[in-house]
């Protein structure tokens, strides 16, 4: 069995915009984010799944004053609304909060995160309104290090399960 995957990516900035056109053999999409004046963006996303037959469009939305950032997103297809919120208390050290609410399910779930860097390394750590808890060490930082050691733990406090890993990482993360 052989498997290929076909891809296509058109990247166009202008002064106050940014487009994106993808084409692969399982999705056909379009993105546009645009600047709305000094603070604001919006933008959104059209595609296509040629295999589900399924097509959609999303929305998001960004707000930052002073060292404050404000993200909204709508996805019509999965009829789920999102609203985030991120304070940089200073150049190392950020705190953030997401709040989802999904229509279908009818459920909501919220994240609390933190990110502090240190000069050669970085921790990052979240917990959920599912009682999951994770923090993430990175030692090394890009590109200084074009190798970096990262550390995993995490739980799910609810179902008493805890799980540890770690990853070796060349380049630049995704």
């Amino acid at each position: 069995m052989s498997m290929i995957q076909k891809s296509v990516e058109l990247d166009i900035d202008t002064k106050n915009a940014a487009h994106n056109f993808t084409m692969d053999s399982h999705v056909y999409s379009y993105n546009l984010v645009r600047s709305l004046g000094k603070n604001f963006d919006f933008g959104f996303e059209l595609y296509h799944v040629p295999e589900r037959n399924l097509s959609d469009i999303n929305y998001v939305a960004k707000y930052s004053w002073n060292k404050h950032t404000f993200y909204g997103d709508y996805s019509s297809a999965m009829k789920s609304y999102g609203l985030s919120y991120l304070l940089q208390l200073s150049r190392r050290f950020t705190l953030g909060t997401e709040l989802t609410y999904n229509a279908q399910k009818r459920e909501t779930k919220s994240t609390f995160a933190y990110r502090k860097r240190f000069k050669g390394s970085e921790v990052k750590g979240w917990i959920n309104s599912t009682g999951k808890l994770s923090t993430l060490f990175t030692l090394g930082q890009f590109p200084k290090d074009m190798v970096r050691l990262k550390l995993y733990c995490g739980s799910d406090i609810v179902n008493d399960k805890y799980n540890v890993g770690y990853g070796i990482f060349v380049g630049q993360d995704m």
